[in-house]
This record gives structure tokens, sequence and C-alpha cells, in this order.
């Protein structure tokens, strides 16, 4: 529990470093957030599927379908 605690003191404060240091610099210049402190006992690096993977793809051209449905029953006025 210790362990967890020290993460979150830290990943705080160096959140509020990277706002501080951020201040003033336009959006497009800004660095990215700090990541997260990595918390012991908890997964490491998790598998994820490759862009072109099967399953991302299947997965993407499901979404597509349901937008493309949805988009098409709105303009019918099947649903409001």
């Amino acid at each position: 529990m210790q362990e967890h605690l020290t993460a979150v003191v830290i990943d705080e404060l160096r959140a509020a470093n990277w706002q501080r240091s951020q201040e003033g610099v336009p959006k497009g210049k800004q660095k990215p957030a700090p990541k997260p402190f990595p918390r012991p006992g908890v997964g490491g690096k998790t598998k994820r599927a490759d862009k072109s993977s099967p399953e991302r793809q299947e997965a993407r051209q499901r979404s597509l379908r349901r937008a493309a449905e949805r988009k098409r029953a709105l303009a019918s006025g099947e649903i409001t």
C-alpha cells in the first residue's frame, strides 16, 4: 500500500510541475503530459493488438458499419 500511495504522490507532483512548465506555451508546442509512475504488482505492458492485425481491422470495420447504419437511420427519421 505504501508504494502505491508514494506513486500517487509522485504522479501528482509530476503533473503539477508539468502544468506550471506549460504556462504560456501555445497548445501546439506543449510537451506531452507525464506518464503515470509504474505501480508495483500492477500489470506491466499490456498486450495490444497491432494496428494492422486482423482483430483491430475487423473491430474498425464493425465500428464504421455501425456509424453508417446510425447515420442512415437518423437521415431517414427512424431514430431521433
